[in-house]
């Protein structure tokens, strides 16, 4: 069995076991949209990552490089609240397997949150 240590891809200071314990790569989450954007909150949703043997287990996801939650296989949604009005995030999300590998990270999606309409 072959172990290997690598840098978080996301936040480059954390480690992972590397896929070749399960012989199958894990494919990044991609087609990042949103739903429901308001000033403070809106909707994250993305298409699911595919090929581990071992299933999807799950989903984290980052803003600005910070986890902000983290999501069962399914829905391939999350709700991301605690934002100001006329921001810029950039949101990745990284697919978690059944053995404890992670894909790599999604493409990057820039969400601009609107004025507040109070």
């Amino acid at each position: 069995m072959l172990i290997s240590l690598s840098p978080n891809r996301v936040t480059g200071n954390s480690f992972f076991v590397s896929s070749e314990i399960s012989g199958r790569e894990l494919s990044a989450p991609s087609n990042l949209t949103t739903t429901g954007l308001k000033a403070t909150e809106f909707t994250l949703k993305w298409t699911a990552a595919n090929g581990a043997i071992d299933g999807v287990a799950g989903y984290d996801i980052y803003r600005d490089g910070e986890l902000v939650g983290s999501t069962p296989d399914s829905p391939s949604t999350l709700l991301i609240t605690g934002l100001f009005p006329l921001t810029s995030y950039t949101m990745t999300v990284v697919g978690r397997d059944n053995a404890g590998n992670f894909s790599p990270p999604s493409a990057a999606l820039i969400v601009m949150t609107p004025a507040d309409t109070k």
